[in-house]
């Protein structure tokens, strides 16, 4: 038989084109190994056809959470890209609330183990909303546009004033509590009688929310800040320069715990203080120019107060775990000068409240017009006189 018919229908799968020959030398009668060899050797460069009519599989690509394609950063981002990159921000700071005030409640209530799960939760919420957000490059600062541009308009401006991509990224986490109050203020007040009371339940619904909305807001921002704290680190012993991820399950167990006694005083805390000054620029009352007023002045009050709550709340806290009360003044201080300082809160705050509250008086504005013509005090009086003399008509 012609040996590449034979090789067609009797090589075997996997055997090489070599060792099927010389089996096929074999059948043959081939006994001088030499001339065996030689004709191996000479017939053994042909086509192998093992190969005919097989394909073999293609690798099989698996795809599991952890291996999706990579997502690029944005480059050269736009104020639209600057808002996305906020709200995930406003995102992680909710989770961070929920984490800090939610599992601390569950522990305190004797729950640990439910409310470590609902902090992994929030944690695990926290990071991606995070990532997300580290796709946009931080916003340019003052400081930084006037390096690469010294005759730039925000040389004009004060130190520390916030340019308008970081007006735009900081607005969702501005206005989130006020977003909060707002629908439930219009809920409420509809649902009120007409009149003045619709005033009164649907202004003190959004002052109530929008009080424990911010400080809900506050407490998770002073959870994130305490975990990381040099000087909270220092005086528990701890690497103050390992990230909090990065510690040991003892040392992490610590800070948790401190940092979540800090978010739940700095709530309770700035509900009747800080809190309640901001919760003042909720009063549906006044015109436009008023409201926005006392919009900005009592929102900036609002955030230089804040900034003197969480330095006094965590040194309260330290005095709690063994920090001297006689160092509590020297901590504060060290503590203040690791964030932000006065101006520079003072003039960031008042710009983006100024500019933001505007925004959205406008809209609550456009929302709650009435006509002037109206005397609401009087409509509701007459209504309730009607339907007082509508249920002495039916009694009789």
């Amino acid at each position: 038989m012609d040996l590449e018919l034979w090789l067609l229908l009797n090589q075997e799968p996997g055997e090489s084109r070599s060792d099927a020959i010389s089996r096929y030398a074999d059948s043959q009668g081939y006994e001088d190994p030499a001339e065996k060899q030689k004709f191996v050797d000479d017939n053994a460069a042909g086509d192998d056809y093992r190969s005919w009519g097989v394909r073999e599989p293609e690798p099989v690509q698996e795809f599991t959470d952890l291996q999706q394609k990579p997502v690029e950063q944005v480059q050269d981002p736009d104020w639209t890209d600057q808002l996305g990159a906020g709200f995930d921000e406003l995102h992680a700071g909710a989770y961070s609330s929920v984490g800090a005030l939610g599992g601390g409640f569950l522990e305190d209530i004797g729950q640990p183990e439910m409310g470590r799960d609902l902090k992994d939760w929030a944690e695990e919420g926290r990071e991606e909303q995070l990532a997300e957000a580290a796709l946009v490059p931080q916003p340019k600062t003052r400081e930084q546009i006037l390096e690469e541009d010294p005759d730039s308009l925000y040389g004009v401006l004060p130190e520390f004033t916030p340019t308008g991509h970081e007006m735009v990224r900081g607005a969702p986490t501005s206005l989130g509590a006020a977003a909060v109050a707002a629908p439930l203020a219009i809920a409420a007040g509809a649902a009120a009688p007409a009149g003045l009371a619709t005033l009164l339940v649907g202004g003190g619904v959004g002052m109530v929310a929008g009080n424990v909305a911010g400080s809900a807001q506050v407490a998770g921002e002073s959870y994130e800040r305490a975990k990381e704290e040099k000087v909270i680190r220092e005086q528990l012993g701890i690497n103050p320069d390992t990230p909090f991820k990065d510690l040991s399950p003892e040392d992490k167990q610590k800070i948790d715990r401190i940092a979540t006694d800090i978010s739940q005083t700095s709530f309770g805390h700035r509900l009747y203080t800080s809190g309640l000054v901001e919760m003042a620029s909720y009063i549906p009352y006044g015109g436009a120019l008023v409201r926005w007023a006392a919009d900005t002045g009592l929102g900036t009050a609002s955030e230089m107060w804040d900034r003197e709550l969480y330095a006094e709340d965590a040194v309260d806290n330290l005095v709690d775990y063994g920090l001297p009360r006689h160092k509590a003044e020297e901590f504060q201080k060290k503590i203040l000068s690791m964030g932000p300082g006065a101006k520079e809160t003072f003039i960031k705050s008042l710009v983006q409240e100024g500019v933001m509250g505007g925004g959205f008086t406008a809209v609550e504005s456009a929302m709650g017009q009435v006509d002037g013509r109206v005397n609401a005090s009087a409509t509701f009086t007459k209504k309730a006189l009607q339907e007082e003399q509508k249920l002495i008509d039916i009694d009789r």
